[in-house]
């Protein structure tokens, strides 16, 4: 299985930061690194951080999600890279899974499926049941930007993630236009699952640094306003795809109940 290099940008939220990277340590195989992008972290997070068996760079202020991620990529290993939020739970073999579709198929940048909210289930049954249910299940067109696996070439190829994106937000976006400015494709499979608790820095950030969202949008609007359009059927379309996946959530819930 080729070497992989997970990046993970941080900025305080401990207690979910905790549970992605102890995650990540416990299935995870061998050879592969976790990068830990610091983006200026509280005393506390910072501490929590230096106990750890993974590679950490300490930033002396919050570059933002697309400047750690640029960070990442720079300094990874492996010709594999792996993004990660830190808001995520990785279940066994999710990486293995996500390889092993990446290996098979065309697409450039390959996302797993999940569930997202409050952490109040058995997340490692749920997602045995989920992708022995959907395994042949993909949606194609489609990632998501809190996980999503590509070879160092796309990068390359298409050019980091833009930093005029302040702390988050449309820089996945952007990016993927990109991409698909280069006919390359995106893709979410069912053989790999994961835990998104939803946007918990992003919601922090928005308290103490105004509504960088909405200037975020603005830019993303100005740099792609021939496309803003397609961006908008686009969503629609994705509305589509993010029902069916709860659809399956709400059948694999239904099955474990039933086979209870």
């Amino acid at each position: 299985m080729p070497n992989v290099s997970i990046v993970v940008p941080v900025y305080n939220q401990p207690e979910v930061t905790k549970q992605c990277l102890e995650s990540l340590l416990a299935h995870t195989y061998q050879g592969c690194e976790i990068l830990v992008i610091d983006n200026a972290s509280d005393g506390p997070t910072q501490s929590y951080l230096k106990t750890l068996p993974v590679r950490l760079i300490t930033n002396d202020v919050n570059r933002g999600c697309a400047g750690a991620w640029n960070q990442g990529v720079r300094l990874s290993c492996h010709e594999y890279i792996c993004i990660v939020n830190n808001d995520i739970v990785v279940t066994p073999g999710w990486l293995e899974a996500l390889m092993n579709f990446f290996q098979s198929h065309h697409y450039s940048m390959i996302s797993p499926a999940m569930r997202e909210g409050e952490l109040d289930y058995d997340l490692d049954q749920f997602s045995r049941q989920f992708q022995n249910l959907w395994r042949d299940v993909t949606l194609r067109g489609e990632f998501y930007g809190v996980c999503f696996l590509a070879h160092r070439t796309l990068y390359q190829e298409v050019g980091l993630f833009d930093e005029n994106f302040r702390f988050g937000k449309f820089e996945d976006e952007d990016f993927y236009f990109r991409m698909r400015n280069q006919n390359k494709e995106a893709a979410v499979t069912c053989t790999a699952f994961i835990h998104h608790f939803g946007s918990r820095t992003i919601q922090t950030l928005k308290k103490t640094q105004g509504d960088f969202e909405e200037d975020n949008r603005k830019y993303f609007q100005k740099k792609w306003k021939k496309l803003y359009l397609w961006r908008k059927l686009r969503k629609w379309r994705l509305l589509g795809h993010h029902k069916h996946v709860t659809d399956l959530i709400n059948r694999t819930r239904a099955f474990i109940a039933g086979s209870k």
